[in-house]
């Protein structure tokens, strides 16, 4: 039986920001996409790719989220202590469009990548 979710943490460069419960990893280095070729056969093709994530955090009125986005490269953990499973970005740039919903308090649009490594008890 395989075990997910549970509490999690977010450091970057020993620095720690509030998460939800929401965080999609991308282990994969390569994108790939399906080609159909004009007999019906199909091929395939790759291209390289950063690993990454997508996460939400909370705001929080000290955070200084230009300065947060704009200060990489950092060395990202996300940590599941629920189930003993450790991601790490090395060399991590972050983007997207940070958003706040100041009904949740939850901060939306940040997206990650590095190199990545996932460590498992």
């Amino acid at each position: 039986m395989s075990t997910f979710g549970g509490e999690c943490r977010f450091t970057y460069n020993g620095n720690t920001l509030v998460m939800r419960a929401h965080v999609k990893i991308m282990p994969t280095r390569r994108t790939f996409t399906t080609i159909t070729n004009q007999d019906g056969s199909i091929a395939s093709s790759a291209k390289p790719n950063a690993a990454g994530f997508e996460i939400t955090f909370q705001d929080d009125t000290s955070y200084d989220w230009d300065a947060i986005m704009a200060g990489a490269p950092y060395d990202i953990t996300i940590s599941e202590d629920f189930t003993g499973v450790i991601h790490m970005f090395t060399g991590a740039r972050l983007s997207g469009d940070v958003t706040i919903d100041r009904e949740t308090g939850e901060v939306t649009g940040i997206k990650g990548n590095g190199a990545y490594q996932k460590v498992t008890a």
